[in-house]
């Protein structure tokens, strides 16, 4: 059973809005803001962890879904010089924002590249991570037909069983280095199993694999961490650090007190508001009745905006620092919550809330919902406006 609306830890008195909600358009619903100052914070205090060792910035899947272009430019300003992408057209995006501004950053293909896509990576000075040795005899290929050393960064499987040179491929690039020959190796990378502390015993196990392919390889640049491993200490961070997802602030320790910020808030609009009576049902399926009299208020947000269908009557959104939860099923376009026991100056058409951001963090909608941070990041759909805020 739902309990009443009751306050957030600190429940706002007179609920201001932020400046960007004011300027938007009246036709507005709703609006994903990223504040680039938190994610510049979140990047200094990264670099701060890893001390000596390079941060670099993860902005693959635009960004986390957050605008790997926007973040890119700030986290440029800051120092930030070394970039990782998934795929080539995401980084051509970034390689066009940065010559645009004249500016000369790395820029990392983490998934290789196929066949006959050289060129692109030639022109747009990007650099693949080999994951195989057809890719590491294709691009050395390439490098011999244009007559340069061109860029390259070796991904070594240290455990994930999922892309990079398994131990048996890495050993013969060990055995034949003029299998290597004819490129400017810049990096040996791999990629953690797990993302904190969870199963020590096996991450430093990939740390000792990890050593035993770096014995084995030209010597380079290496970068084993993501952005929980960057926590686990020194030993895990040689040359370069990888964070992703911590650069929004979202917990990249496991269960420990959170020094980042989150960088994202989602916020949307009322556009209804109705009593309901005893017995009186809400949304598909019926699946919530009422069992005493509410009054409910219908929010511009759903399913179709990449909000989790599996919080439908277990999640909860504030309104002027007041938690409002979510009565019967989250529907494509809509969600309604209970405001019974909010003030009714904070209720009106039009009237904006929060649905992710403060106490209603990314952390806490993905364990209520049964999911990982990532996936309620990468959700958020293209019909918000969105804006960047930054001072």
């Amino acid at each position: 059973m739902l309990t009443n609306t009751h306050p957030l830890p600190t429940p706002s008195t007179e609920a201001p809005l932020p400046s960007f909600l004011k300027a938007l358009p009246t036709s507005t619903y709703s609006c994903l803001a990223v504040n680039l100052d938190k994610v510049a914070s979140n990047y200094r205090q990264l670099q701060g962890v890893a001390k000596s060792a390079e941060c670099a910035a993860v902005l693959k899947a635009n960004g986390y879904g957050m605008g790997a272009v926007p973040m890119g430019i700030r986290l440029y300003r800051e120092g930030c010089r070394s970039f990782f992408v998934a795929f080539a057209d995401e980084g051509v995006a970034l390689r066009e924002a940065f010559v645009d501004r004249g500016w000369q950053a790395d820029i990392y293909i983490l998934n290789g590249f196929f066949p006959g896509s050289e060129g692109v990576y030639a022109d747009f000075h990007l650099i693949p991570a080999l994951t195989d040795l057809g890719q590491v005899s294709r691009w050395q290929a390439f490098c011999h037909m244009v007559g340069k050393k061109l860029p390259a960064a070796l991904h070594v499987d240290t455990g994930m069983t999922r892309t990079g040179l398994p131990s048996k491929e890495y050993m013969t690039l060990a055995s034949q280095p003029e299998l290597l020959a004819g490129m400017e190796l810049k990096l040996v990378l791999s990629q953690m199993v797990y993302s904190h502390d969870e199963n020590m015993t096996f991450s430093l196990q990939q740390r000792q694999r990890f050593d035993q392919a770096i014995r084995h390889m030209p010597k380079m640049k290496a970068s084993l961490a993501k952005s929980g491993v960057i926590f686990l200490g020194e030993e895990f961070h040689y040359n370069m650090v990888r964070p992703g997802i911590a650069l929004h602030g979202v917990n990249a320790t496991n269960g420990k007190t959170n020094s980042l910020q989150e960088s994202m808030e989602l916020w949307a609009r009322i556009y209804q508001i109705q009593d309901v009576v005893v017995g009186q049902s809400i949304g598909y399926s019926q699946t919530f009745v009422a069992a005493s009299a509410r009054r409910v208020a219908t929010i511009g947000i759903g399913y179709a905006d990449g909000y989790p269908w599996a919080l439908s009557n277990k999640g909860y959104i504030d309104i002027a620092g007041f938690k409002a939860p979510i009565l019967g099923r989250i529907s494509m376009d809509v969600m309604t919550v209970d405001v019974t026991d909010i003030p009714e100056s904070y209720l009106c058409m039009g009237g904006w809330v929060r649905v992710i951001g403060g106490e209603v963090s990314v952390d806490s909608i993905a364990k209520l919902a049964g999911t990982v941070p990532y996936e309620i990041l990468l959700r958020m759909g293209q019909r918000f406006r969105r804006v960047y805020i930054e001072s």
